[in-house]
């Protein structure tokens, strides 16, 4: 082979490779070309608004968009805001009427939803997908509120084709067609995505006057033409008298009413608690050694707790404790260390009705092993026994005034709801205020448990509540952006900043304050009879009595001697009333002293309790630990259920005006 074949076929070669290289980019040209070309979009958008006299816009749009199944597949949405900022910051409420639809000349399906600040417009069905293709929508419908009158003319300043389409747009069109009458001082136009002030548009005037703005070039998404036209004033009709009365309070709605509703709420729980929930003048409290005559043990702790503590199990205890001590049955321990009760041969004596029914279920039983296969047994005797004295005493000692609370807690929630309805603050503010009254209920009953806490245990619970409910608040301030709102007014430092911040607000704040009201008033509204008065001071007397009795000895006059019997006797109270080990520790220093003035060591042992738990010597610290175990037994021996889970001053810009919004496919 010679050097000129060699350069031949080189050259040839290269030719081939050029070749190859023009061919695979003429393909992908087309390639792209053709995926432009069908990717969904809008070709063309045409736009004619006419001002009416009144100052309403009857709008018509002609959407022709390409679907391909992926964004396009029922048809397309629309949305059209109704709430826009004059140059003040204030804002304008305005309206959407005779809404109509039509797809390629008949008519479509639609439906509208509420968005933050407008409306939605889904149009199609649910259920009908659409074949790709070319579909033409026109949308009417009217809108009022978009003129601007101001000192010296009146303004359209209006967002023709919205700024938050999904989708290019091919072409794009805006004809406006103003009254008779009007005669135009300027005009201008936006074009491009929010904030932008290009005028990639031309503005022409037609035969009949109308001004027409045509984009001179293609739209990308989020993209939209803003219209300027201002005119010499009395043309269009401005708002006067009762219509302006309401315009202006629609515009001030979340200012005005819901510090109003909030006030309805206040006052109507200040009068409820004046009139039910205020207390009884509370006695001078002084030690009783005994409890209130005929009281039980469960009942003491019923009145005490204005009801259930812990789910009454405190006093179910005290009830079992109280049938133990005068004979009636005993309480132990088996191999498995499993609580065990035993119905003893002992005559029945008179009992209160919370302990028959007690008793009289043990007695059917014989003797029972607090476990789970029990447990549905057990639970239900609990429900009973608590049914009984909660129904045989309801309203003689307390009132929990649960109907006042109730309509409190409906006109709030009536209350919120109307600001949803009226738009005057968002769908979302439902859940949260639900959740916001979960917490701040949790939290009141936190900081009550903390005040009325007498161990380390109780404090450690009460603040364990407090925090959990502190770390929430500011999550709900952050998420809502009033944190923000309020920091930059500070910030700022100016009065009135900081009463346009809180303006903006005075919705959110109206429904803490709602919320926060409820919760209180749910609490200040129970309140004691009078009768019922006597007998709490009574039972603080004797509570105190049973804390105090050891380091106040000395202090108490008159005290009873204190022996075994009076100890049990006494015992199944301090349960019920939650003080068992200091009274426990009093008995037990009291036998020591006994024991060293007589020299003879004293019975501390309690005949029906056995168990390897029990140490006499330690009564207090055993005492405390055998009710707290018993509790933890009954409670978890219940079966667990199954679950499943399923235009103006400082210049215009693209967006700045009225109307607007975008859409999308859906």
């Amino acid at each position: 082979m010679n050097w000129i074949a060699l350069s031949r076929m080189c050259h040839s070669s290269r030719l081939i490779n050029l070749f190859k290289t023009i061919f695979l980019a003429v393909l992908a040209g087309l390639w792209l070309a053709t995926s432009a070309l069908s990717a969904e979009r809008i070709t063309s958008y045409a736009v004619d608004i006419e001002v009416l006299p009144n100052g309403e816009l009857a709008i018509t749009e002609n959407i022709s968009v390409r679907a391909e199944g992926n964004q396009i597949r029922r048809g397309i949405f629309r949305d059209i805001p109704t709430v826009l900022e004059d140059d003040e910051g204030r804002k304008i409420r305005g309206s959407i009427d005779d809404v109509s639809v039509k797809r390629g000349g008949e008519v479509e399906n639609f439906s509208i939803t509420g968005i933050d600040g407008g409306k939605r417009i889904y149009i199609g069905h649910e259920d009908v997908f659409l074949q790709p293709g070319f579909y033409t929508y026109e949308i009417k419908y009217k809108m009022d509120r978009q003129i601007r009158f101001r000192e010296d003319h009146d303004e359209l300043y209006f967002n023709a084709i919205g700024q938050f389409w999904a989708f290019p747009i091919d072409k794009a069109v805006v004809r406006v067609q103003l009254p008779e009458e009007a005669s135009i001082l300027d005009t201008a136009v936006f074009t491009g995505s929010y904030g932008q002030t290009e005028s990639n548009a031309e503005i022409n005037r037609n035969a009949d006057g109308d001004v027409i703005f045509r984009a001179t070039q293609p739209l990308e998404p989020y993209e939209g033409i803003t219209v300027a036209i201002a005119m010499e004033k009395g043309a269009i009709a401005a708002p006067e008298g009762i219509t302006a009365f309401l315009y202006m309070l629609s515009d001030l709605r979340s200012q005005i009413f819901p510090p109003i509703l909030a006030m309805l709420v206040l006052l109507y729980n200040v009068v409820a608690w004046t009139r039910v929930g205020r207390d009884p003048a509370k006695g001078t409290i002084i030690p009783l050694f005994y409890p209130p005559k005929g009281f039980s043990p469960a009942l003491v702790h019923y009145v005490h707790h204005y009801g259930w503590h812990k789910a009454g199990w405190p006093a179910y205890i005290a009830a079992l404790i109280s049938l133990a001590v005068k004979g009636l049955v005993t309480i132990g321990e088996n191999d498995d260390k499993n609580t065990t009760v035993t119905v003893t041969n002992a005559a029945t004596p008179s009992l209160p009705p919370g302990e028959m029914r007690l008793f009289n279920w043990l007695r059917s039983k014989g003797q029972i092993e607090i476990d789970k296969d029990i447990g549905e047994s057990l639970h239900g005797n609990h429900n009973e026994v608590l049914e009984i004295i909660e129904d045989e005493n309801r309203r003689s000692y307390f009132n929990h005034n649960v109907g006042y609370v109730a309509f409190g807690v409906i006109f709030s929630a009536l209350s919120i709801v109307g600001m949803v309805f009226f738009e005057i603050i968002g769908f979302i503010w439902l859940p949260i205020a639900v959740a916001l009254a979960a917490l701040t209920m949790t939290a009141t009953a936190g900081i009550s448990h903390l005040l009325a806490a007498r161990s380390m245990f109780a404090w450690a619970k009460g603040f364990a509540i407090v925090a959990i409910v502190g770390n929430m608040i500011p999550f709900i301030f952050t998420t809502t952006g009033l944190w923000e709102t309020l920091h930059a007014a500070w910030t700022n430092g100016e009065f009135q900043s900081v009463l346009t911040a809180w303006q903006g607000d005075m919705a959110v704040i109206a429904v803490l304050s709602i919320v926060a009201i409820n919760a209180i008033f749910a609490v200040l509204m129970r309140a004691p009879t009078i009768q019922g008065r006597k007998v709490m001071d009574q039972i603080e007397g004797f509570k105190m009595y049973l804390e105090t009795a050891e380091k106040e000895r000395l202090n108490l006059h008159d005290e009873p001697e204190l022996d075994k019997r009076r100890f049990e006797t006494i015992l199944p109270y301090a349960i019920a009333l939650g003080v068992e080990k200091p009274w426990a520790e009093h008995f037990q220093n009291e036998m020591q002293r006994l024991a060293e003035r007589t020299g003879q060591k004293a019975d501390v042992h309690l005949g029906w309790y056995s168990g390897r738990r029990f140490t006499a010597n330690r009564l207090a610290s055993t005492l405390s630990k055998t009710t707290a175990s018993i509790s933890s037994a009954m409670i978890a021996s219940k079966p667990q259920s199954s679950s499943s889970s399923g235009f103006s001053s400082g210049g215009g810009f693209s967006g700045g005006g009225g109307g607007g919004g975008g859409g999308g496919g859906w």
